[in-house]
């Protein structure tokens, strides 16, 4: 035989390519088939206990995390409840202190009474008309700074909180009547149209009329806020307006002092 048969002869102890792919083929399905020893078996136990554990965890998570949010919208709920609970019994307490103060102030012991209104500002500072009772005292007094300083803390506290504009008026008022018994007419006059502003009062009306019809007024109304801007920012504060002063028996003036 020739070189080349020898070579032939060789070949036929190869696999064929499709003979090859196959075996390989069959092999990996054998693999598949192998038993699992305890090892393995432990490892895919473990693994599988991992997951589920991991899962459940994360539930829980989500569950506190829900428990958590719904448990601060309760607090929330309640310290509000707890808050307004509180301010309507600090309300009430400090317009006892009130009521207690306008007996006191019925029966001209008014030094008594400016405690009880003091203390009923303490209780409850966002309300004007302890400021504005406590202004009227001191008027009643003849301590016209000390009811000039707190009428003008009223207004402003008013302002600040939104209080009903009847008090807001008052204080203006008061600042009027301070201001008539300092003979200070144009700033009586501005005062009296600031109060009227807030809120009309027939009273307040007849008062300025009054006023204007006896001295005359030579301000002008467009500039009363300027006015009042100057008073809150203390220019001007203790300057007394350029104008007639009232006669003496003026000076006597209703206060128009009624309290609240």
């Amino acid at each position: 035989s020739s070189k080349y048969d020898d070579d032939d002869d060789d070949d036929d102890d190869l696999c064929s390519s499709e003979e090859f792919n196959g075996s390989t083929q069959n092999a990996e399905d054998v693999l598949v088939q192998i038993p699992l020893t305890t090892e393995d078996m432990c490892s895919s136990m473990l693994q599988s206990i991992i997951n589920n554990v991991t899962a459940a965890d994360e539930e829980r998570v989500a569950a506190i995390k829900e428990s958590e949010a719904k448990l601060e919208v309760v607090h929330s709920i309640v310290d509000d409840l707890v808050s307004d609970a509180l301010q309507i019994h600090v309300e009430r307490v400090a317009d006892a202190y009130k009521r207690r103060g306008n007996q006191e102030y019925s029966k001209n012991r008014h030094r008594t009474a400016l405690k009880y209104y003091q203390r009923a500002h303490e209780l409850n500072p966002t309300t004007p008309i302890y400021l504005v009772n406590m202004g009227i005292t001191h008027y009643v007094l003849s301590e016209l700074s000390e009811a000039r300083r707190l009428c003008i803390e009223a207004v402003q506290v008013g302002k600040t909180h939104g209080a009903q504009i009847q008090w807001i008026a008052k204080a203006f008022s008061t600042l009027a009547h301070v201001a008539y018994k300092q003979q200070k007419i144009s700033a009586c006059i501005r005062y009296y149209r600031l109060s009227l502003s807030e809120h009309e009062d027939a009273k307040i009306r007849r008062k300025l009329a009054e006023i204007i019809s006896e001295f005359g007024d030579t301000t002008n109304n467009t500039e009363d806020l300027e006015f009042w801007q100057r008073v809150v920012s203390r220019d001007n504060y203790d300057t007394p307006e350029n104008s007639p002063p009232p006669p003496p028996q003026a000076a006597n003036q209703n206060s128009n002092n009624e309290h609240d």
